[in-house]
């Protein structure tokens, strides 16, 4: 028989077979068997008996080590892990070829058509050489057990996050609701736990640690009892959901295995699922479900870090789960005027029938109630694209998922200390999205053309959901119409339309023309006026119908309310990133506040105060902006949109202003250029009846004294 001489050349650098010759080395690999094994294909178990001595002759193998078997870890929680990667010129079975003892690690080929020489005790026993052998492999041994020793250490040490996890989870469940998630991030460092990267998962390219942003929806007292006592533990369950994440297997070491059950969601890669636990805890049995997924996914080329978004949906009641609390919720929101137009239209009225509705507006819950009421009248609810105005909380984000029957996405403004603010799409807080369309936007947002300021950053993502809708119209025959808040799809349209060199030129003209995009429904001035100047430019031309919501009286009160609301918030967000205190513990001065949103923003900052003696409106007309509501055609809107009487202070053009300079960083006016100011106002009565004088800083106590003295 021929034998390789790559064989007996990796035997002669096999340190437990140094001391044979090669003559020896030959004779010994024509006597011994050589297997063969096929990647993942186990050679033998862990607490197998064998005593056979193995050399790898070609491919590689893992060796791994259950660390439950310590008695210090948990049985479940933590998977098998790989202590040794062994290649050509290695040996392994040493320690029970020496105690006659059963196998300490399982060993797995991780390479296909992986050779090994498998060496019987009796080959080694009966040569001149035996105890130079011997005293090679106890050597060899003393090595391995040294950075096994190690190992284990460090893989003990890399699963410790589950139980941290676990240990958080339990004392801080009482932050966390079924509408405002529990946030916690946990990084992974040891790539046999990743759940993201690698051969065979979600991202191919293996990334140096993971990390991900886990999103908790659950009642506190659902996600204390599956983080507390109980069996299976909240360490062997989590241990499971990443496992399945992971592998798309529950760990066959969990012994209670069969309190699981996975359910496969329809996305590849495990990005949705859901696993109902069967748990025991002071002998009560109790089930609970995990519903997730996984979202934004990607790698970072410059950290070598893969990351990603899991939401996890816990409930142990269907009436406590998310699903069931949002509809609640956005039911009762109130609108009455809506529900009752909504409510009188008969069937025949209906024109819903295969049409789809592309909505751009504001992130309220009056917009969550609007969108329940399309769906509600028929109308397929294509996207959802929230105006990202300063930050919007999980209440307002959860029932906007919900009511946009999850086709909600928004933008996310990035701030840094010295490169420019850019926009990127929002993972976190949009619906979750197939991954085609996940790597669409990643790309997309990669473009400074489009990323870099507010205005790009929207069209660039209304054109890009308009042509997936116009696509799917095409496809499936159905129509569309478009509703938004600004103008931003018909901005799209008009330009893709009169581009002839666009890609999708085709198929916007098509759309227009053969009236697949049934028309426009647009809802504020700004976006009207936008409509006007678009069919200007057209030659006084307009490519589609419009329908404009941005007259109504009702509207305009709505209106200046929102835009109020936004104001303040886009404001608080900008002084809380600079550390400021926001405006409850500030004195507010609002200057021409007279207007319709003026209006509404100085009763919003006096409703924020509980008081007028913080709030003071600088505007020279004597009445506040009011529209009259008829109270026998809408009680309800009258009542509730119903302006409040403030007292007013009129500045009139015979005030006589004064203003006083700043002379350094504390504010201390001269008092001799106080009492000047006061003398010539006195003696031109004739021609001023008010005197105003006017500061940057509160006069000290001292200064205001004297002042009122003189």
């Amino acid at each position: 028989m021929t034998l390789p001489t790559s064989h007996i050349d990796v035997l002669e650098r096999t340190r437990v077979l140094r001391g044979f010759s090669r003559a020896q080395l030959r004779e010994l690999l024509a006597s011994q068997p050589v297997l063969t094994f096929r990647r993942d294909e186990v050679v033998f178990e862990e607490n197998s008996y064998g005593r056979e001595l193995y050399v790898v002759l070609e491919g590689a193998v893992a060796v791994k080590v259950d660390l439950a078997r310590l008695g210090t870890i948990e049985r479940g929680s933590i998977e098998p892990r790989v202590i040794h990667t062994l290649g050509p010129g290695d040996s392994f079975g040493e320690m029970a070829l020496i105690s006659e003892r059963g196998r300490e690690a399982a060993i797995v080929a991780i390479e296909d058509r992986t050779k090994l020489l498998k060496l019987e005790p009796q080959s080694l026993y009966d040569v001149p050489q035996a105890q130079q052998i011997f005293a090679n492999v106890a050597l060899d041994l003393s090595d391995k057990l040294q950075s096994g020793n190690t190992r284990l250490i460090e893989s003990i040490l890399s699963t410790y996050y589950l139980t941290a996890l676990v240990e958080e989870l339990a004392s801080g469940a009482f932050e966390c609701s079924p509408i405002i998630p529990l946030q916690k991030p946990i990084i992974i460092q040891n790539e046999e736990s990743f759940i993201l990267s690698g051969p065979g998962h979600l991202l191919p390219k293996l990334a140096q640690k993971e990390a991900i942003e886990l999103s908790f929806f659950a009642s506190p007292a659902t996600l204390q009892q599956l983080a507390g006592p109980g069996s299976p533990s909240g360490v062997v369950v989590f241990n499971a959901l990443f496992s399945i994440l992971g592998t798309g297997a529950i760990p066959n070491r969990i012994v209670e295995e069969t309190a699981f059950r996975y359910e496969p969601g329809p996305h590849a890669h495990r990005r949705t699922g859901k696993l109902v636990i069967t748990r025991t805890n002071g002998g009560t049995l109790r089930h609970c479900a995990i519903e997730w997924q996984l979202k934004g996914a990607h790698y970072c080329n410059a950290t070598k870090t893969a990351s990603a978004f899991l939401f996890l949906y816990i409930y142990d009641d269907d009436a406590l789960s998310t699903r069931r609390l949002t509809d609640e919720i956005i039911g009762n929101i109130a609108m009455p005027v809506q529900k009752s137009i909504a409510a009188g239209l008969s069937k025949e009225e209906w024109v819903a029938v295969n049409t789809r509705v592309i909505i751009i507006h504001h992130r309220t819950h009056e917009v969550a109630r609007t969108l329940r009421t399309i769906r509600d009248l028929g109308y397929s609810l294509d996207t959802f694209i929230g105006i990202p105005y300063g930050d919007v909380g999980w209440d307002y984000i959860t029932i906007l998922d919900q009511s946009a029957d999850h086709n909600y996405l928004s933008l996310q403004l990035v701030t840094h200390p010295t490169n420019p603010t850019h926009y990127q799409f929002d993972f976190r807080q949009s619906s979750f999205l197939d991954r085609k369309t996940e790597q669409d936007l990643l790309e997309l947002f990669e473009d400074p053309r489009v990323n870099g300021d507010y205005m790009s950053a929207m069209h660039g993502l209304a054109e890009y959901r308009l042509l997936r809708a116009l696509q799917a119209c095409r496809e499936r025959g159905d129509r569309l119409i478009v509703y938004e808040d600004g103008g931003y799809f018909v901005n799209q349209i008009y330009s893709v339309y009169r581009d002839p060199l666009h890609s999708s030129h085709e198929l916007v003209k098509e759309a227009v023309d053969t009236g697949v995009i049934t028309g426009v429904v647009e809802v504020t001035v700004a976006g009207e006026r936008k409509n006007l100047h678009l069919i200007t430019e057209n030659g006084g031309h307009s490519l589609l119908p419009v329908l404009s919501n941005a007259r109504s009286d009702l509207k305009a009160i709505y209106e200046s309310i929102g835009v109020g609301e936004a104001v303040i918030h886009a404001a608080a967000t900008a002084l809380g990133r600079l550390g400021l205190p926001t405006f409850q513990s500030r004195r507010v001065v609002v200057i021409g506040g007279n207007g319709a949103i003026g209006t509404r923003l100085v009763e919003q900052f006096v409703a924020m105060h509980n008081s007028t003696a913080n709030v003071f409106v600088v505007d020279p007309a004597e009445r506040a902006f009011r529209i009259a509501l008829d109270f026998d055609t809408l009680p309800y809107a009258a009542a509730r949109l119903e302006y409040r009487t403030l007292p007013r202070y009129v500045v009139k053009s015979d005030c006589m202003p004064v203003i006083l300079p700043r002379r350094n960083a504390v504010f201390e006016p001269n008092r001799a250029e106080i009492a000047h100011a006061i003398q010539v106002f006195l003696a031109d009565w004739r021609t001023t009846s008010d005197l105003a004088i006017v500061n940057g800083h509160p006069l000290s106590e001292k200064t205001s004294d004297g002042f009122g003295n003189r």
